[in-house]
């Protein structure tokens, strides 16, 4: 498979006594006579190799995603997504850790670090004493 991707992707597969009797669709013949190049090159070879074995090739989508961009971005969408309905979960059932979770998620996301002022430490309940 490898090989074929490369020699696709090199120049056109197409010439008049290749294709001799065959009957091509008006848009693979348009998309050969605009000189492609890169991925345009690479889509005529395709498509002209799905055109002639139609019965031996799956034909792809056009508006497939060719790059692993793709693939990330839906990783990380599905990632936020878990990690939302994870917290929603636990906060509807009422899970213990849940409390302590979303209260360092707030204070990591939302609070304000202390400067270590003295005011601030005397509004700290102390507790009972210890004797």
């Amino acid at each position: 498979m490898r090989d074929l991707n490369t020699l696709i992707s090199r120049r056109s597969i197409y010439s008049p006594e290749r294709f001799k009797g065959v009957a091509l669709p008006r848009h693979i013949i348009a998309l050969e006579e605009s000189d492609p190049k890169g991925e345009r090159l690479i889509e005529l070879n395709r498509r002209l190799l799905e055109h002639v074995y139609s019965g031996d090739i799956v034909v792809r989508p056009v508006s497939r995603v060719e790059s692993r961009m793709g693939s990330a971005l839906t990783v990380l969408v599905a990632m936020v997504v878990g990690g939302v309905v994870y917290f929603a979960l636990l906060r509807l059932f009422k899970v213990d850790e849940m409390d302590y979770l979303w209260s360092a998620l707030r204070r990591k996301l939302f609070g304000r670090r202390s400067n270590g002022r003295q005011e601030d430490l005397e509004t700290l309940d102390q507790g009972e004493p210890m004797e």
